[in-house]
């Protein structure tokens, strides 16, 4: 009977009485040299392109070998047996390395990575850790694409970067809450409710702002520069103008009255002024003409 292979990676089995006197040396010695370049053998290789590695039985390939490195070239796809097996890839080229047995799911080495891929004999896999169980990711580059990581410190220095165009930092700045004018961000006091406005730089804006007009600055009073009181009496510091004018009360007058031109007293239907108590009154005196001051006397 003849000799036959192995399935994985292709070692001489003897058949009973096969090989007489010739199994020590060479052949034992040749299973030896290629179980030991499947444990820990390396095949190098440029990639640009295709390639299919070879598999031979008995004798050395390219296929066997643990370690398939990628020396140089633009990367490529790597077509490798339909066989169980597991490589320690390096991939050195400048671009991706694709692993396959010709089979749906392929596995795909990055540019610059070492990487587990395990076969099954159909689909190709990367040995891959989503759990890191507490570990920590240390001395990672600089991102150059939106998936990438970055360190704590690349982090920090982007978002709270003093540079034009990002945001400020953070130093000094206690307390202040950040604002845009659409192109560059920074820091603005913020206005705690229990400083009441304090923090306000132009309290004449902030009114303007607000609507306000001067009256918000006066003070009420019956006298000087206030707002007067319409519910006391007030004393006026200076000729008052009205369009018209009508009490129900008594008005009193400490200065002069004047009709202004055009204009008339009327009290009791005579148009010469009177002295003594004059009150107002809804009861119209006969003539005058309208914008007339109406006054009803009282001796």
């Amino acid at each position: 009977m003849p000799s036959s292979a192995t399935t994985r990676n292709r070692f001489e089995k003897q058949a009973a009485g096969e090989n007489l006197n010739t199994w020590g040396a060479p052949k034992l010695n040749t299973v030896f040299d290629l179980i030991d370049a499947s444990l820990d053998g390396w095949t190098s290789f440029a990639l640009s392109g295709t390639k299919t590695l070879t598999s031979t039985n008995y004798a050395s390939d390219e296929s066997r070998a643990r370690c398939l490195n990628v020396s140089s070239g633009t990367g490529g796809t790597v077509t490798i047996p339909a066989v169980e097996k597991v490589y320690l890839v390096r991939n050195a080229s400048s671009g991706d390395v694709i692993i396959t047995t010709g089979g749906s799911t392929n596995a795909t080495v990055k540019t610059g990575e070492v990487r587990w891929v395990i076969s099954d004999g159909t689909d190709c896999l990367l040995a891959k850790y989503t759990d890191l169980g507490g570990d920590k990711l240390t001395n990672v580059g600089t991102p150059t694409a939106d998936a990438d990581a970055c360190t704590k410190a690349y982090a920090d220095n982007l978002a709270l970067s003093a540079a034009s165009g990002n945001l400020p930092g953070q130093e000094g700045n206690a307390g202040y809450f950040l604002t845009t004018n659409g192109t560059s961000a920074s820091w603005a006091a913020a206005m705690a409710a229990t400083n009441n406005l304090s923090e306000l730089t132009n309290t004449t804006t902030a009114r303007s702002n607000l609507g306000l007009g001067t009256a918000a600055t006066k003070n009420t009073g019956t006298s000087g520069a206030n707002v007067p009181l319409l519910s006391t009496v007030n004393t006026w510091g200076a000729t008052q103008a009205f369009a018209a004018l009508q009490a129900s009360g008594t008005a009193t007058f400490s200065g002069a009255v004047s009709k202004g031109s055009g204009g008339h007293f009327l009290y009791n239907g005579s148009s010469s002024y009177a002295s003594g108590k004059v009150t107002f009154s809804t009861s119209s005196a006969s003539g005058g003409s309208s914008g007339d001051i109406w006054f009803k006397y009282t001796a």
